[in-house]
């Protein structure tokens, strides 16, 4: 078997697709997670558990942007939700970091959008029979407006984020008044908590609101499902199948580094130096691992690009497919050691 353009031995092909399986396996558990996660974040109208409900009975747009620019209000969005009865309109404003939700295509309001009146908007996939073009550009009519729509919100999944709508909060204040319910949201609980401080100069907190996750509309304490009271079950069931194929991997390795006798006993023949041996034996074993990688990544794009399953993000990937191929460096380069170091393969010259 040829492995961009070398020739690799049997050991080295299982520890190709066996390496693959393990990617792919890992990264597919990893997006389960994310929708499993998205679909709890839908109950909850995708607000964080630490989302801070507020409500604006007399202050004016200008008084609030006046707190959203403070220096101090940052790394958070505000929503002002309920906009329109018929469909999740929202006027939204966010500053500095912040986890943004997939999208089917297309991009996320700007900063400067979201705090400017531009009519622009981002929209859930079932609004895209709606949009029509004019001008060359594709456009929406929200709150009998008409909005430039930059980007599609969506994913694999059907979710509440399909009904959504999200403009401006300048635009969205202006059309429907700035008086409502407010959300206050953000990456951490800390920012969060600060941001609703600062904005409780011109709200007031709405308690009315803090349960909206536990309990339904008429005051009844949600029944949770299945998988949600056994959700440490299905995790443990998760770590066991990627703990197998991590295992058939390394075993995979290991059955590759023994194959390596060969080469090792040429090499030192040959007067070559353990560590000189072994960085030959490495770039064997990156050709295999990185042949993986490209592989496993077009397997799952393909998923994705076809929303067959989530997107995950690169802060979830990275960790999971850097622990894996260090375990696996590790299993090899013991191996490989231990033959190198051993005393049944000859010293001599050939």
């Amino acid at each position: 078997m040829k492995l961009l353009g070398h020739k690799i031995s049997k050991s080295g092909a299982l520890l190709f697709f066996n390496m693959v399986l393990v990617f792919v396996s890992a990264l597919l558990v990893l997006s389960n997670i994310r929708a499993r996660n998205e679909l709890e974040e839908s109950r909850r109208g995708f607000y964080s558990e630490n989302a801070y409900y507020l409500d604006n009975e007399e202050g004016t747009l200008e008084e609030i942007f006046a707190i959203l620019k403070k220096e101090e209000w940052k790394d958070g969005i505000l929503y002002l939700q309920n906009l329109d009865m018929e469909s999740d309109t929202r006027g939204i404003y966010y500053k500095g970091e912040i986890r943004k939700l997939p999208l089917i295509s297309g991009r996320y309001l700007t900063e400067e959008e979201t705090a400017g009146r531009e009519r622009k908007a981002m929209v859930g996939q079932r609004y895209e029979k709606d949009i029509y073009q004019e001008d060359g550009k594709s456009c929406i009519d929200i709150l009998g407006q008409k909005f430039e729509v930059v980007g599609i919100l969506g994913s694999a999944q059907a979710t509440r984020l399909d009904s959504m709508k999200w403009i401006p909060l300048s635009a969205a204040a202006e059309l429907a008044g700035p008086e409502g319910e407010y959300v206050a949201d953000g990456r951490t609980e800390a920012s969060i908590e600060n941001n609703a401080e600062l904005l409780k100069a011109v709200m007031v907190t709405d308690p009315s609101m803090q349960t909206v996750s536990v309990f339904t509309d008429t005051g009844e304490e949600k029944a949770f499902s299945f998988p949600e009271r056994n959700r440490n079950v299905v995790e443990k069931i998760y770590a066991a199948i990627v703990f197998s194929f991590v295992l058939n991997m390394l075993l995979a390795g290991s059955t590759w580094s023994r194959s390596r006798n060969q080469q090792i006993q040429a090499e030192k023949m040959l007067g070559f130096s353990g560590g000189e041996i072994l960085l030959s034996l490495f770039g064997r074993y990156f050709r295999i691992a990185f042949a993986a990688l490209g592989v496993s990544a077009a397997v799952i794009g393909a998923m994705i690009l076809s929303h067959v399953i989530t997107a995950v993000g690169w802060e979830e990937v990275l960790p999971a497919v850097g622990a894996i191929l260090a375990g696996e460096l590790a299993v090899i380069t013991a191996g490989l050691a231990a033959r190198i170091g051993s005393r049944k393969i000859s010293l001599k010259r050939g």
